[in-house]
């Protein structure tokens, strides 16, 4: 049996100033040698034997090749090339310090025997004591009813005794024999084989546990296996216990190879005793490179039923009603790029099904006319879109976009404008659909010109140097009509429409529908940076005016034809006192004076690990959001004290006044061990037989529980708190964009 941590652990010395910092041994006083093979003695008695032996007596102190000894006597075999030394005993070298009644070592190979020792490693945590140390000429140690343990000294709060543990330095591993773990005095565990790191080196061994008792799982009990196969790859096993549901297995294989970096896995429950059915769940993520030029990326997500996150969870994949299947190779050069994707996705429930993509072919290129700064581009895409129900329409796209781009700028300003033409042609089988043609072809000139000032000032405010910029920017786009309701939709959808999203040419994603525009976008940003040019204030406003209203819109959409002006999108932050922040963005309809949509975060971050938010989002349906969302929610990490932190999260919906998620961890970390704890109260929602989601949902309660002990692997204290607040349907996010 083995404990190890699979990633993160903990150093080998705090830094100091830390409660856990342990000082270097106090360097022996002994004589120095300009020869490091050479041996030099220094004593106030000695008796010398010529080519035989020699006695030192009083105050005896030896120094060779980088070991150092003291002690009460010590006698020198020059023949055996020995050194034997007696009596209070200190010895050292870049491994060990050593307290001892005697040592015996061999100058040559540099093998070593201790008696009745205590030691202390001099590059991590470790200490214990040993009745018999022998330290090979590979610096391999081997002791004998031998006690160890990571804590500090004057605290054993754990400790593992053995009839015998090997170190082999060169693995930085340590193997024990008939060893029992004492939580201080009481012992608590025996086990006749155990191995465990001494470095933070990846081993092969048992992760430590965890613990959680839910209402819809019960006790739940997972404890994984990591196997570090070779340097490139690993794999962790973690069998996984409910009482409620049965026995899991969940994989996960770790890869970089030939350019690849990857992850497989694979979780399986044969049998849910509560859902009376088998469920699994196949993860696969590969990033990566062959040569220069071509890039690999793959995804691909499964599970066997719709409600297997909400029962089960995961920490590969996150909940959603879509799980994404793509692949694409993309070949880059210097001016151009093309590539090959492959996209489809598993739908749980009765959610509307998105055309498949088998396969797409793209290009893109960008040249310099040679005509001043005036630039070629060519977009060009072929797709086919396919669909698993027989009774939805299918086709074939073929999109070609040559353009003329001539970007502009000076030091106080820029003026970028660009002529496109988008030529596209569909193929289309219709399934009886009588509003779609089987071919359609289109052909749309888009004319866009952007431009922006740059102006700054320095002033004065409460004492402090500020320089202030302001940035306006105008945006014309002009994009004809061109009746497209003859055309299925395949892959478009609404675009965001928030500060960023008014300067661009599109307001829908995809391209069966190229909307119309003849508009203006005016907008400005303003900035206060303060004399270590830190961004402490930024603000952006943007509205697009309409001469003509847009009549292309999506069917069976809530998409409405505006006129006029669009909706007056805001975006600022804040960096107030240094440890305040503060983030809005609002999207208000002028027509009505109501928000379509707005977020909020207040966060005040005093310190690395000290952190409290405040966050609300409020947005109406609008093609991206299904329905209207009203939520406040708050996020905590804090120490309590110098060993024990505190994270918490609490989310609420405003229109039904139910909380939705509320997370509340202790971590406690001492020198030794740490022990974290968590409390949660999370809302999941279930399909029903039909595929329809259920509505209200049901509230899980759940304590998760985890003990660890430091020095045999453990995680980060940092890493695992931070670990802890992620963790839930609402993971941290910093909202800020300030440039500081």
């Amino acid at each position: 049996m083995s404990l190890n941590s699979q990633a993160e652990v903990i150093g080998s010395q705090p830094l100091p100033g830390s409660q856990c910092y342990i000082p270097p041994a106090t360097p022996l006083d002994t004589p120095a040698t300009s020869n490091p093979q050479q041996i030099a003695v220094r004593s106030k008695h000695a008796q010398l034997k010529q080519g035989k032996s020699a006695k030192f007596s009083q105050d005896v102190a030896a120094t060779q090749n980088g070991r150092k000894l003291t002690a009460n006597t010590a006698t020198y075999n020059q023949k055996a090339q020995t050194l034997t030394a007696q009596g209070n005993v200190k010895y050292q070298d870049n491994l060990l310090s050593v307290d001892s009644k005697k040592i015996e070592t061999n100058l040559k190979s540099n093998a070593t025997h201790i008696d009745n020792a205590k030691y202390r490693f001099n590059d991590r945590n470790g200490r214990g004591s040993a009745k018999d140390i022998k330290m090979g000429a590979d610096r391999t140690l081997s002791m004998k009813k031998a006690v160890y343990t990571a804590c500090p000294p004057g605290d054993d709060s754990w400790s593992l005794s053995a009839s015998s543990i090997h170190i082999d330095k060169s693995r930085d591993w340590a193997v024990a024999h008939n060893a029992v773990f004492h939580i201080h005095d009481i012992p608590v565990l025996y086990l006749p084989y155990f191995t465990y790191p001494i470095s933070n080196k990846r081993q092969t061994g048992f992760l430590f546990p965890g613990l959680t008792s839910s209402t819809k799982n019960g006790a739940d009990i997972s404890a994984p296996f990591y196997w570090n196969m070779a340097p490139n790859y690993d794999l962790t096993l973690t069998p996984r216990y409910m009482s409620k549901r049965g026995n899991q297995l969940k994989s996960s294989f770790r890869y970089l190879a030939g350019g690849q970096l990857g992850e497989i896995d694979y979780e399986y429950l044969p049998d849910d005793r509560i859902a009376d059915e088998t469920r699994s769940l196949f993860h696969w993520q590969n990033n990566g490179r062959i040569g220069l030029h071509w890039h690999i990326n793959t995804t691909y997500s499964h599970v066997s039923d719709p409600n297997y996150f909400s029962d089960l969870g995961s920490t590969y994949v996150s909940s959603t009603d879509q799980l994404l299947q793509q692949g694409k190779v993309n070949y880059e050069d210097t001016n151009w790029n093309a590539g090959i994707l492959v996209n489809n996705y598993q739908i749980l429930g009765n959610t509307e099904s998105p055309h498949k993509i088998l396969p797409e072919l793209h290009y893109f290129g960008l040249w310099n006319t040679g005509l001043g700064d005036l630039n070629f581009g060519f977009k060009s895409q072929l797709v086919r879109f396919t669909d698993s129900d027989p009774t939805v329409y299918t086709g074939e796209r073929y999109h070609f976009e040559p353009s003329l781009q001539l970007p502009l700028s000076v030091p106080g300003g820029y003026l970028n404008s660009q002529i496109s033409l988008l030529q596209t042609y569909y193929n289309q089988d219709t399934k009886g659909d009588s509003a779609l043609a089987s071919h359609v072809s289109r052909t749309i000139p888009e004319y866009r010109v952007n431009t922006g000032l740059n102006f700054d000032r320095d002033f004065s405010l409460w004492g402090s140097d500020y320089r202030q910029t302001i940035e306006p920017q105008v945006q014309y786009l002009y994009i004809p009509y061109r009746n497209q309701s003859d055309i299925g939709i395949y892959d478009t959808a609404p675009l965001e429409q928030d500060y960023f999203g008014m300067f661009r040419e599109r307001r829908y994603s995809g391209l069966d529908r190229i909307a119309d525009a003849n508009q203006i976008t005016a907008g400005a940003t303003t900035r206060f940076l303060n004399a270590q040019n830190e961004e402490k204030f930024r603000l952006s406003v943007a509205q697009i005016f309409y001469f003509k209203p847009s009549r292309v819109t999506l069917p069976d959409s809530e998409d409405t034809i505006e006129r006029g002006h669009s909706a007056l999108a805001f975006e600022g932050d804040i960096n107030f006192s240094h440890d305040w922040y503060f983030h809005s963005g609002l999207q208000l309809n002028r027509k009505n004076n109501k928000v379509n949509d707005s977020n909020a975060a207040l966060e005040w971050k005093p310190a690395a690990d000290k952190l409290v938010q405040l966050n609300y989002r409020y947005g109406l349906p609008n093609g991206t959001l299904k329905d209207e969302i009203n939520q406040i929610g708050m996020k905590l990490s804090w120490p309590l004290r110098q060993n024990i932190h505190l994270v918490g999260s609490y989310y609420q919906d405003l229109y039904v006044h139910r909380n939705i998620e509320s997370i509340l961890g202790v971590r406690y970390d001492s020198c030794c061990w740490a022990a974290q704890v968590s409390l949660r109260r999370t809302l999941s929602q279930h399909y029903d037989e039909d595929g329809n989601l259920e509505p209200l949902g049901e509230i899980d309660k759940a304590i998760h529980f985890q003990f660890m002990l430091k020095g045999l692997g453990v995680s980060n204290s940092t890493a695992a708190y931070r670990k802890m607040m992620n963790s839930g349907r609402f993971p941290y996010g910093h909202p800020f964009y300030l440039n500081n």
